[in-house]
């Protein structure tokens, strides 16, 4: 046999008189088709003592229908719900639903379903409730009295009393029941209602009060009813039915720790070898080769992985999936494709597709929600400050020398800006700073590094505004610049490196630059002057890096100390090749396990010349080099991390005419693997050669950024038209300046197409002044204002950490949204932004902030009118 398809086996459970046919030969991959090493692929196989022979239906057709039968997730229940009362669209019929309910009923909708209402007097406030949820969003489940009418055009009680008919919102008790696929019960929740939302009326502040339950659930089928009304029951899914896993769960049990009446059925089956069941598992290539028997008719074939932990086990399954999440496992797994991989044996190269995801079918409600808790925090704390690549070149690479004057370029910033140096020495193994000469091969590169993170994100000084100007340009082999400072640098601190496409650095010496009068007022009055600097001679251009400190003032935020840090470039004009340029650095995951395989490709601008990605190199948070190797057929690379921390990946590829480009961007693997959101971080610089691109994880095509004076374009490539369930976004590495417009537009397919959906978006912010102002919209009176105690439903502005903000809120249904910040308010930025807070609600009621919130004082009586303020409390799901 050739050795690709050489698995582990794991277990051989194959009976039948102990014939076996030629076995079935593949290869396991993730949705990404980067092949799953060690993966274990488990094969049921329908034989032919389990059909009639005398049925007018052929064998496979029958072998088809009991393997339908088997693994369909969707207990009839749920079909006969759906039947009755879905209106379309996944929509609840509400009025003939509770058409004899006597009491309460209770209904589920997604947080937006609450929040984003903008209606006015005579539409609901909260939409229509749903049978069919998203799985990537929280749930609100509230309880409605079918036997209270509210009166009027607006109940007395509010706006949010009149969306639903027949009855009003009330509280109590919900009862959450998880069903396996022949109605039991697997696993039960009960959960008080507790103040979720609020209005308030703008003259008066004792709003309304509304109760709900907000948690997250897992994939999967539920009843949803009242403690007291237990017959009311509402049946609805948690991701669309055609998402939810068919799976051979022989171990699945209901809540009183007895087997399903499936896992019954499939026992049986496989005691009466009607099914046969194998496991084995994949080669470091992902690679298999299974067993079946020789009266095989249709073999079912699925694949699954938990970060090394089923690989001590003797059979594994789904079970021990979950047992391994409830013992405590926060990471992610490989699971099987929902639909399956079915095939008539003999077969081969035949593919065996895996997703990954946190969460487990039928894995326990609580738990599950805890870990989205834990998750969400996580991922609200972390910054980029360690991602950012600098330089391509790694400082181990570097002649001692280069790196000596790099060193000492660093050191000189660390020890002028104030806080830079204390950054550094809680990193640093020293007490203090040393002399670059003192430090030996191994720690020059290592404090390098350390001080490159303590000046990443510390203060920034706004660059100059060039007018769309180029100062820099190669002539006769020779780079020459003519670069505008702004107010308050330091000349002592300035400090010029050359950075070229095929990855290399070089400081550039004093000799080859000076400071004069620039003679334009507002540019601080003196210009850098790079002159006849020598580059290499095929180079395609040079970027300059210009960095320098300052102690007074020019700080983006109002401060007085902090860091230029700033590019500009220019091509070479006797370089006859294309330069490529890059929308994305593609990742299958941004957050990978200590010991789990990455791939990464470049999604490269159309009709720039790129060809192909050439070679790929790795190293781990040691620094040390790890295996990466290129799939040409793919276009893509591909290493396992090495234990946890910055993970570094360095691409080379060529243009159309064979020349060289070098690109490398920073992952940070987990003591444990974990499944993101769609993300979207800038890197590059808009001045550079590759200019602004989008570094981009799981849940995502790809995505483009365009930086243009202070508006940055966010276009983020899904994979169906409803979107990602959530979008972060994390562009700091690409603003520049005090005002910020970030616009972004989520899209479909290859033509682009806009989704329809209002996605829930947060925005990452490093090093924002604390009191920045925050928009839905262009900044100014009239618009739409964030606050940073979300009083407007338009958003609100969480503080996780020091020298961190996340901006969240929501796009429009066709997937766009404009976000603005102000970093240096003044007097008419501050009035525009209160006041809008207040006109922007005049014509609906009922709009959505935060629980609990200030509202802000002034006196607009004439405007608002009724108008009134509804606000969410509580982030986290129960």
């Amino acid at each position: 046999m050739d050795d690709t398809f050489s698995p582990v086996t794991v277990a051989q459970s194959i009976t039948t008189g102990g014939s076996t046919s030629e076995p079935i030969t593949g290869q396991v991959t993730d949705q990404h088709g980067d092949p799953v090493e060690n993966a274990t692929l488990v094969s049921h196989s329908i034989t032919e003592p389990a059909l009639d022979k005398s049925d007018a239906k052929s064998l496979k057709r029958q072998a088809e229908d009991l393997q339908s039968e088997l693994t369909d997730p969707l207990p009839d229940e749920w079909q006969s719900f759906e039947d009755q009362f879905q209106t379309g669209n996944g929509l609840l019929d509400t009025e003939k639903f509770a058409d004899g309910i006597d009491g309460t009923y209770a209904v589920a909708h997604t947080e937006s379903d609450w929040s984003e209402g903008r209606t006015g007097y005579l539409k609901s406030e909260v939409d229509d409730p749903r049978i069919t949820l998203p799985s990537n969003e929280q749930v609100i489940i509230s309880l409605w009295d079918a036997t209270e009418e509210p009166t009027g055009l607006v109940s007395s009680e509010g706006p949010v009393d009149s969306s639903i008919d027949p009855g009003q919102l009330t509280e109590g008790t919900v009862v959450i029941e998880q069903l396996s696929p022949t109605s039991e019960v697997v696993d039960k929740r009960t959960i008080e209602t507790q103040v979720e939302f609020e209005t308030n009326v703008a003259f008066n502040r004792g709003g309304e009060e509304y109760e709900a339950v907000r948690t997250s659930l897992p994939t999967g089928v539920y009843r949803i009813y009242p403690e007291d009304n237990p017959s009311a029951v509402t049946t609805v899914t948690v991701g669309s039915p055609s998402d939810i896993s068919s799976a051979w769960e022989e171990d699945l049990r209901n809540e009183k720790d007895q087997l399903t009446q499936r896992a019954e059925r499939i026992r049986n089956l496989l005691s009466q070898d009607h099914v046969a069941r194998s496991t084995v598992r994949t080669n470091e290539t992902g690679h298999f080769s299974v067993d079946v028997p020789s009266n095989a008719v249709k073999t079912d074939l699925r694949a699954m992985k938990g970060d090394g932990s089923l690989e001590d086990l003797s059979d594994p399954s789904i079970e021990d999936l979950r047992e391994i999440q409830s013992g405590g496992y926060n990471g992610t797994f490989y699971l099987p494709d929902p639909s399956g991989t079915s095939v008539e044996p003999p077969a081969e190269n035949v593919t065996v597709t895996t997703y990954r995801s946190p969460e487990v079918p039928f894995s326990n409600m609580e738990s599950f929600a805890d870990l989205q808790a834990f998750l969400e925090e996580q991922r609200l704390n972390e910054t980029v400050d360690e991602l950012r690549s600098e330089y391509d070149e790694r400082f181990e690479e570097m002649e001692r020398s280069s790196l000596e004057r790099i060193y000492s370029d660093h050191k000189t910033l660390t020890e002028t800006v104030p806080g830079a140096e204390d950054r550094y020495l809680e990193r640093s193994d020293f007490e203090e700073v040393q002399a670059a000469e003192d430090l030996s091969s191994e720690e020059l590169p290592r404090e390098t590094s350390h001080m490159q993170v303590a000046l990443a994100g510390i203060g920034e000084i706004e660059p100059p505004d060039l007018g769309g100007e180029n100062p820099a340009e190669i002539s006769d082999g020779l780079f020459n610049a003519e670069y505008p400072l702004p107010d308050g640098i330091d000349s002592d601190t300035i400090a010029l490196e050359a950075h070229y496409p095929n990855g290399s650095s070089e400081s550039i010496g004093e000799d080859y630059w000076s400071i004069g009068s620039s003679g334009v007022p507002g540019l601080g009055g003196q210009t850098l002057s790079v002159s006849d600097y020598p580059i290499p001679e095929d180079t395609p251009g040079v970027e300059l890096r210009v960095r320098a400190a300052s102690s007074d003032g020019g700080l983006i935020g109002g401060g007085t100390d902090g860091i230029l840090d700033d590019r500009v470039s220019a091509t070479n004009p006797t370089f006859g090749g294309s330069t490529p340029q890059i929308n994305a650095v593609d990742f299958s995951t941004l957050a990978p396990g200590p010991s789990e395989q990455v791939s990464v490709g470049i999604s490269p601008t159309d009709d720039t010349g790129y060809d192909s990605l050439v070679s790929a190199e790795a190293w781990n948070d040691d620094g040390e080099p790890i295996t990466a190797t290129v799939d040409s057929e793919r276009d893509r690379a591909s290493f396992e991390t090495d234990g946890e921390g910055t993970h570094s990946v360095r691409l080379t590829y060529t243009n159309q005419q064979g020349d060289q480009f070098v690109v490398s961007e920073r992952i940070d693997a987990k003591q444990q693997s974990r499944s993101d959101p769609a993300t979207v971080r800038a890197s590059g610089s808009p001045q550079s050669m590759t200019g602004v691109y989008a570094v981009t994880g799981e849940q995502l095509e790809s995505a483009r950024l365009e930086s243009n004076g202070g508006t940055l374009s966010v276009d983020v490539i899904a994979d169906d038209s409803d979107g990602p369930g959530e979008l972060n976004i994390k562009p700091s590495n690409a603003m520049q300046g005090t005002t910020h417009t970030i616009d972004v537009e989520v899209v479909h397919g290859s033509s682009e197409t806009a989704v329809q959906s209002n996605i829930p978006t947060n925005v990452h912010l490093t090093s924002p002044r604390s009191q920045a102002l925050y928009w839905r919209s262009s900044p100014g009176f009239g618009g739409a204002p964030i606050t940073h105690e979300g009083e407007t439903r338009y958003g609100s502005v969480e503080k996780p950490s020091e020298g961190k903000h996340v901006i969240r809120t929501y796009t429009e249904p066709d997937g766009s949204v404009t976000i603005s910040t102000v970093e240096s308010a003044g007097y008419v930025d501050r009035a525009s932004h209160q006041a809008s807070q207040w006109v922007g609600n005049v014509p609906f009621v009922g709009s959505l902030v935060p629980f609990g919130s200030a509202i802000p004082s002034g006196e607009f009586v004439g405007v608002l009118g009724l108008a009134g303020i509804a606000v969410h409390r509580r982030r986290y799901a129960q």
